[in-house]
């Protein structure tokens, strides 16, 4: 897949860099399609240029982003 190319920084200033973070892995799929879900998503942030793909750091679902009955 082709990425889209990185725009120029401004004249005495630095290009801003931008990221995107799964901060949730339920995504309304069954376990076992999550995986191509996660990665058709990881192929969408690179093409749209994202400078970085992070992941949520904790096991369980923290309760700000949804209930542990979302996680299967």
């Amino acid at each position: 897949m082709e990425r889209a190319a990185a725009a120029p920084a401004r004249a005495g200033g630095a290009r801003v860099k931008v990221g995107f973070h799964f901060a949730d892995f339920t995504y309304g799929v069954a376990p076992v399609e999550l995986g191509a879900t996660l990665d058709a998503i990881s192929d969408w942030v690179d093409a749209a240029g994202f400078d970085r793909l992070s992941v949520m750091d904790h096991y369980f679902q923290i309760a700000a982003l949804g209930p542990p009955e979302r996680e299967r």
